[in-house]
């Protein structure tokens, strides 16, 4: 597959010159202060996000490279519109090895192929997007799955199916774009009240933009470990259990979030030169998630017949969602705000406070203490 470097004519120019000015800026009066964290800042907040996006096509035969070079050259074009100077994409074919599997099964592609494959691209880029076009008998199917490579995490994927093949680039660059998840720096942590800085925040020129981060966005915090290298550590990326952080006050580049979390957080940690503290926006595409409850001593147990309640975090307005099953689940749906913080009673006994976003993930399994033999 031969795509070629797909920069218009017109929009190379264009590129070139806001990157300069970008650089003018970081070079300037901020490479004065002396201190590499100093320095740090800049490059967080006025470079634009790496993105590498791999695209993979089956063998059809309407599936060909000059088709290929239209969804590149398509997808690069529009993100300069759409995304502006706080994007810097690349579109290649999809390595080898992950081929197939890109096309075929994208969900079940795993960290640890990307990070075989991708090498030191893990350390250059801030997202790498599998995309794959499909054929299939009633037209195409078109996939995007981010993995962000500094919380080494996947995000929701997207999917699309269309009937023309001539509609392939335009639905594959808003695949892309709906795939995108913004992701923030945490500076501070005191108490409940966390500092976050956007990445690129300096670039963002409109509130439409990919990048930007909305007021009512729920945030997903994410700890993670590195070594004397900078990879992760084994079992090095942590995201926050059961934490949320809802923005109290969004000011350009930087925000102030309030820290939901229904067991001990990890927020607390300092960050260093081996421990990065981050966060993505949460932004559901389902509908609901199944809450399933079970004994933390006893996993094979399920907690049948335990009370669910939610409380607004705005509001405060409780009410009850039902019961679990015999198999400890009950479905919660999304409701008019996307955090909701859930209380686990049973007997009238308080057993655990689970705050979630649902539609975020299809399933969700927390560990509480069984109640059933006090009662």
């Amino acid at each position: 597959m031969g795509i070629r470097r797909n920069l218009t004519k017109h929009a190379r120019p264009l590129r070139l010159i806001l990157l300069a000015m970008v650089g003018w800026f970081i070079a300037g009066p901020w490479t004065q202060a002396g201190p590499a964290a100093a320095q740090a800042q800049p490059n967080w907040l006025y470079s634009p996000y790496r993105i590498r996006v791999w695209l993979a096509m089956d063998g059809s035969p309407e599936l060909t490279e000059p088709l290929a070079d239209r969804i590149a050259a398509t997808i690069t074009d529009r993100s300069l519109t759409v995304a502006q100077a706080a994007w810097d994409i690349r579109t290649v074919p999809c390595p080898l090895p992950l081929r197939w599997d890109a096309v075929m099964r994208p969900q079940e592609v795993t960290v640890d192929q990307v990070v075989q494959v991708a090498g030191p691209r893990m350390k250059i880029d801030d997202k790498l997007v599998l995309l794959s076009i499909r054929a299939e008998p009633s037209g195409y199917r078109v996939t995007a799955r981010e993995l962000d490579t500094h919380t080494r995490t996947w995000q929701p994927m997207i999917q699309r199916e269309i009937h023309q093949v001539e509609r392939i680039p335009e639905t594959a660059f808003a695949a892309v774009v709906d795939a995108f998840t913004p992701l923030m720096q945490i500076e501070n942590v005191r108490g409940r009240e966390v500092s976050l800085r956007i990445r690129a925040g300096g670039l963002i020129m409109d509130a439409d933009n990919p990048s930007a981060i909305r007021s009512t966005d729920v945030l997903l915090p994410v700890l993670r470990r590195n070594d004397r290298l900078g990879e992760p550590l084994q079992d090095g990326i942590l995201p926050a259990p059961w934490t949320f952080l809802t923005i109290n006050q969004l000011d350009g580049y930087s925000l102030v979030a309030q820290a939901h979390s229904g067991q001990y957080s990890i927020l607390g940690i300092r960050a260093s030169t081996r421990i990065q503290r981050y966060a993505l926006a949460a932004r559901p595409l389902e509908r609901e998630t199944d809450l399933r409850l079970i004994s933390r001593n006893e996993p094979q147990i399920p907690l049948a017949g335990y009370e669910i309640y939610s409380k607004d975090p705005l509001t405060d307005e409780t009410v009850l969602l039902g019961s679990t099953d015999w198999r400890g689940i009950l479905r919660v749906r999304r409701g008019e705000r996307p955090l909701q913080v859930l209380y686990v009673r049973n007997g009238g006994q308080l057993l655990a406070r689970l705050p979630m976003v649902p539609g975020l993930e299809p399933m969700l399994t927390a560990e509480i203490r069984n109640d059933d033999r006090r009662l």
